[in-house]
């Protein structure tokens, strides 16, 4: 048996959300990612606890593989006796607003399945306004599953695609000094 892999939910989600930012290298700038965390923490979604799963994952002719997937949900609650996992996003348009709810949508998922929740909220928060939505959604494992395997099958692309760049660049370094 191999290894077993790990993939933290961030990753996951920028995979699924904005890889081609991830590809090129682009990083949220450091105040806008600071205003984010003071959000957070201001509104009470800084839980610090992270958790793990272990997730088999199949793909034809390869065998099985199993990873650990890791993250820390912003805030866990419980209420009249049911557990939820909160997401907090941030939002400063109604174009924002539609891919926040998406992305808070599939983390929230991914949370749920982490850690056994029945169900999962997406919070939006408008920072221009300051007002605050919320969104209830009952978990789906096989959503959550779908992700997760997603976000794996595009890591696993991204190792044999610099696995091959390497090897080209190798043999074309050769090549060139031969």
């Amino acid at each position: 048996m191999k290894g077993i892999r790990q993939i933290s939910v961030g990753k996951i989600i920028k995979y699924l959300f904005s890889l081609e930012e991830e590809l090129f290298g682009y990083r949220i700038p450091e105040e806008i990612f600071r205003e984010g965390e003071e959000y957070h923490r201001k509104l009470g979604f800084n839980q610090p606890r992270v958790f793990g799963r272990f997730f088999k994952y199949s793909e034809k002719g390869r065998g099985r593989e199993w990873w650990l997937v890791k993250g820390r949900p912003d805030r866990i609650s419980v209420e009249r006796g049911i557990l939820y996992v909160d997401e907090l996003k941030t939002y400063r348009n109604n174009n924002s607003k539609t891919k926040a709810l998406e992305r808070g949508d599939t983390q929230g998922a991914i949370y749920a399945w982490l850690t056994g929740a029945e169900y999962y909220r997406v919070f939006l928060y408008d920072v221009k306004t300051q007002k605050m939505e919320r969104h209830t959604f009952r978990f789906s494992e096989k959503k959550a599953e779908r992700s997760i395997r997603k976000g794996i099958e595009i890591e696993k692309r991204l190792e044999r695609f610099g696995t091959g760049l390497k090897d080209t660049g190798k043999r074309n370094l050769r090549n060139f000094s031969a």
